[in-house]
């Protein structure tokens, strides 16, 4: 069920897979729809709520809003759809318990003249707890050089919350990207945000974009308690039990490895062999280090398994994938033949 766009000019999207009903997502939906307004933009929404009332209040609402209920009502299936039905030049995620507004002493950001060799453009992000207090004010461009720096600036300014990724991308990387990832990935764990996020800005610059404020709500997040406890329902919710916790940075490194190398990826050789060389390798050392620091969490086998590859590591890229896919199994013993999977329908042709 679609409204059909009038705003034929639109050069950017926002894109909003929606559950939550319509009083839980009305201010979220509200101020996206005057954002996009003013901006001369498109709002997408794809909804699996299935509330009557939110599709009655949307449909034919306005000529900048496109709205669709999917055919497949799963979480995966509403962002597939939303990110099919965008077809402007850039894109922007959004979460329907987020807010989007203008700066009024700003002059909006041209997005038409953007460099070739930026993947896009970071709003001011104000991150904001239960109360809607801001909690902190993400102000910052990643513009390094390469991609393994530009990597490492995110680390840096993070912050512990994965914000960022709510930027504003040209579609076609972005649409490939999250297009592979949804079809081919081994879990689709809600956490692959993070991998997603260090793999767009490896592919290029992001600017910051003051005129554009983004309220984050990371009321879930707010706590070390709160942390775990998303994190154990994501993994739960892709069948992996609370030992996956314990193998994030682990699966992080696989993600931006197989990911920043694939065939859906816009970068040359040089650029995957910096990231294999640096980032990717920061991460998996990272990782090493957790495990011979905390043998007791990791048991006997993994931590003999990585000592030894520590041991005899011979600054091989395509041989510690290997036995990073191999380590997986201590997780599920299903997952190394996933990522070996994974890995091959993400080789360049």
């Amino acid at each position: 069920m679609d409204t059909f766009r009038v705003c034929e000019a639109a050069l950017f999207s926002i894109i909003m897979p929606s559950h939550r009903p319509l009083d839980g997502a009305l201010r979220s939906l509200e101020s996206a729809l005057q954002f996009v307004e003013k901006r001369n933009g498109l709002l997408i929404v794809s909804d699996n709520s299935g509330d009557a009332r939110k599709t009655k209040a949307l449909v034919g609402c306005s000529p900048n809003l496109l709205y669709s209920i999917p055919s497949d009502m799963s979480a995966q299936g509403n962002h597939v759809n939303a990110l099919q039905m965008a077809t402007t030049d850039f894109v922007m995620m959004m979460g329907d318990d987020d807010e989007i507004y203008e700066a009024p002493d700003q002059s909006p950001f041209d997005l038409s003249a953007l460099p070739e060799d930026y993947i896009g453009v970071k709003p001011l992000i104000a991150v904001t707890n239960a109360e809607g207090q801001i909690k902190r004010v993400k102000d910052f461009a990643l513009e390094q050089n390469t991609p393994s720096e530009r990597m490492f600036g995110y680390n840096e300014k993070s912050g512990g919350d994965n914000s960022a990724f709510y930027s504003i991308y040209r579609r076609v990387p972005f649409s490939n990207l999250m297009n592979h990832f949804y079809a081919r990935h081994p879990t689709k764990a809600g956490n692959g945000d993070w991998a997603l996020a260090y793999t767009l800005f490896s592919y290029g610059k992001l600017a910051y974009d003051p005129s554009t404020i983004l309220k984050y709500n990371f009321h879930k997040w707010d706590s070390e308690q709160q942390v775990q406890a998303q994190v154990d329902a994501i993994f739960a919710a892709a069948k992996l039990d609370e030992r996956a916790r314990h193998y994030r940075q682990l699966l992080i490194y696989l993600d931006i490895m197989i990911m920043s190398h694939s065939h859906v990826s816009p970068l040359g050789k040089v650029d995957k062999a910096d990231i294999a060389a640096n980032a990717g390798r920061s991460f998996l050392r990272g990782f090493q280090n957790r495990v011979l620091q905390d043998q007791e969490t990791y048991g006997p086998e993994v931590v003999a398994t990585v000592a030894s590859w520590m041991a005899n590591a011979a600054q091989n890229a395509d041989d510690d994938l290997k036995r990073a896919i191999e380590l997986t199994g201590f997780i599920q013993p299903s997952l190394p033949d996933a990522y070996r999977a994974f890995l091959d329908a993400s080789q360049p042709a």
